[in-house]
């Protein structure tokens, strides 16, 4: 059961929406990720009051319970944007879920290692790839979503996915120098530190340390 909550101050104020399911309401009161969350509970127990957690509606569906946190969130505002809530976004995460091979919620198919998937979710999942590494995937342009025009030119003539990764690299690293980890050659630091067992930040000393000598700049 999903149910859509409220944090409220002593005159029944709302400063918080979510959504959760059993204690989940509860766990704020004790200590919350959101920062200003913490803060507005930290001042009214110093006015004398305890907040309180009021659950607002109950269903059995997720979805109409994260459309229903949206809709109060954006009803209320946040106060970055002068309303009344502690929220950080208004934007709440949908569930990806699969039938048949298709998905519902926001999901959008991705092109990801030579193949489509339904999803980025579906995408990590098949390839084993981390979620992070997807995510720098996406960024580099190496995965693309189909909505996206980038995917247009490679369907159009596969040969281009390489030239555009090309050209997306030195356009993103106009200055990025060749390096050597470990004997293997890298286009960029960046590229090294994606496909190696190394830190940034340990590439990054190991390129100015003279003493490492299995991590450093190919002059060309």
């Amino acid at each position: 059961m999903h149910y859509v909550y409220a944090l409220v101050d002593e005159k029944g104020n709302p400063f918080y929406i979510g959504k959760g399911q059993n204690d989940r309401c509860h766990q704020h009161l004790h200590k919350s990720h959101n920062h200003l969350v913490n803060m507005e509970i930290s001042s009214i127990r110093k006015r004398g009051y305890e907040p309180e957690a009021i659950k607002l509606m109950f269903t059995n569906d997720e979805m109409v319970a994260l459309e229903t946190e949206e809709f109060l969130i954006r009803q209320y505002g946040m106060k970055k944007d002068g309303g009344v809530l502690c929220n950080l976004t208004d934007e709440c995460v949908k569930p990806v879920r699969y039938w048949a091979g298709k998905t519902t919620a926001v999901a959008k198919p991705i092109y990801h290692k030579g193949f489509i998937f339904p999803s980025r979710k579906k995408a990590c999942a098949v390839t084993n790839t981390p979620v992070t590494t997807m995510a720098k995937a996406i960024a580099r342009g190496e995965s693309v979503y189909l909505d996206s025009p980038y995917f247009a030119q490679i369907c159009e003539d596969p040969s281009l996915y390489e030239e555009n990764l090309r050209a997306f690299h030195a356009k993103r690293h106009p200055n990025a120098k060749k390096i050597c980890v470990d004997g293997a050659i890298f286009d960029s630091r960046d590229d090294s530190i994606e496909q190696t067992k190394y830190s940034k930040y340990y590439i990054k000393k190991a390129v100015k340390d003279p003493s490492i000598t299995n991590i450093y700049y190919i002059d060309t």
